[in-house]
C-alpha cells in the first residue's frame, strides 16, 4: 500500500485525490462541487506511474502519480459516484499483468 501524489499543482475543480496499490492499483479524484462530471466527458490517459484525468469544459488536466507501474494496455475502469462525487479508477498493476503472462510453459 502506497499513497501517490499528484504529479504537477491541483487543478481548481478537484478537491482531492488518492492512490493506492494493493494487487491492482486504485485512484479515487473528489471532484469539486459546482463542477458537472459526465463520464461522456471525461478523458483517462494512463501512463507507466502517472494517470492523466481531463474534464472537458472543467479547465487543466490533473495528473496524479501512482505508487506502483501499471500496465498501460490494459484499459482503466472508471466509476463515477455522483452522492460523493469521487471518480474511482482501476487500474491493473505492471506487476500482476507480468505475473498472469508468466504461466506459459510451467509444467
Amino acid at each position: 500500500a502506497g499513497d501517490g501524489g499528484s504529479v504537477a499543482a491541483r487543478p481548481c475543480w478537484v478537491s482531492a485525490a488518492s492512490a493506492e496499490a494493493d494487487g491492482e492499483v486504485r485512484a479515487s479524484i473528489v471532484v469539486g462541487d459546482g463542477v458537472d462530471v459526465d463520464l461522456e466527458h471525461l478523458d483517462l490517459d494512463v501512463a507507466a506511474q502517472v494517470l492523466r484525468v481531463a474534464l472537458r469544459g472543467a479547465g487543466p488536466v490533473f495528473e496524479l502519480a501512482l505508487p506502483s507501474p501499471v500496465d498501460v494496455s490494459a484499459p482503466p475502469k472508471a466509476r463515477w459516484h455522483e452522492k460523493t462525487r469521487t471518480l474511482k479508477v482501476r487500474l491493473v498493476a505492471a506487476v500482476q499483468a507480468a505475473a498472469e503472462c508468466d504461466t506459459d510453459g510451467m509444467d
